[in-house]
């Protein structure tokens, strides 16, 4: 006796699940290995992406699925591969867009970061010569004060006459030097003053706020040192 077949609303139903299964795995494998194969490009722009890319792909294409199988009625495989491949390419570009805009965020605080680090190795810099003036300075003002304390005390009028015009003259010059270089030093401190409020939470930030600090204090020595130069200006009369 042969055997009795199983009806066909019975035996199509496991066929269509095998099928959806097997196409469910191979969607998965496909963008698991092309997200695997994101970890080799170099380029951390191009990588954010191509990975936003194909995140949006996979999510597109198993929302397509979902609601092709939704709505496929008989045909629901070829609506469930009709409706993947279209949620993909509408996924793909909408993840596209946002892994655009990720790179494009990563690029602005690498960009801040570079800024930063270089601004950090320059206020260094500009507190070491900043700081060799000043020393230098005052080194100067003591020979100044030797000068006149000798001019004072020498006997010949007219001789000490010509001598004292020479140094006023020279710390005139030298005062109205210092008035320009201080201008700059109060110019370039505003400019470290905005770098530091666009820096935020960086943890260098606080680096950058000691630097500025150790700048002001080096502007404020200079000028108290054009107070001393002044100061022997006037006496050199």
């Amino acid at each position: 006796m042969r055997p009795r077949a199983l009806p066909r609303n019975i035996a199509a139903p496991k066929m269509t699940s095998r099928f959806h299964k097997t196409e469910g795995r191979l969607l998965a494998i496909a963008l698991i290995a092309a997200l695997a194969a994101c970890t080799n490009i170099h380029d951390d722009s191009a990588r954010t992406r191509t990975e936003g890319a194909l995140a949006g792909a996979g999510l597109g294409a198993a929302a397509g699925a979902g609601i092709g199988a939704a709505v496929g009625g008989k045909n629901k495989s070829k609506a469930m591969l009709a409706g993947a491949a279209a949620g993909a390419i509408v996924g793909g570009v909408a993840g596209e867009a946002y892994g655009a805009s990720v790179a494009k965020k990563k690029e602005g605080y690498a960009q801040t970061e570079d800024a930063l680090a270089v601004r950090l190795k320059t206020t260094q810099r500009q507190l070491q010569d900043r700081h060799t003036f000043n020393l230098g300075l005052k080194y100067e003002i003591a020979r100044h004060e030797q000068r006149l304390a000798s001019l004072r005390a020498a006997t010949n009028l007219a001789g000490r006459e010509v001598e004292e015009f020479e140094l006023r003259t020279t710390l005139v010059n030298r005062v109205a030097e210092i008035d320009r270089r201080a201008r700059v030093w109060q110019e370039t401190i505003d400019a470290h003053k905005a770098a530091l409020r666009q820096a935020g939470a960086d943890p260098r930030a606080a680096a950058l706020r000691s630097d500025i600090d150790a700048l002001a204090a080096e502007q404020a020595e200079l000028l108290r040192q054009r107070k001393e130069l002044m100061s022997i200006t006037r006496r050199a009369r």
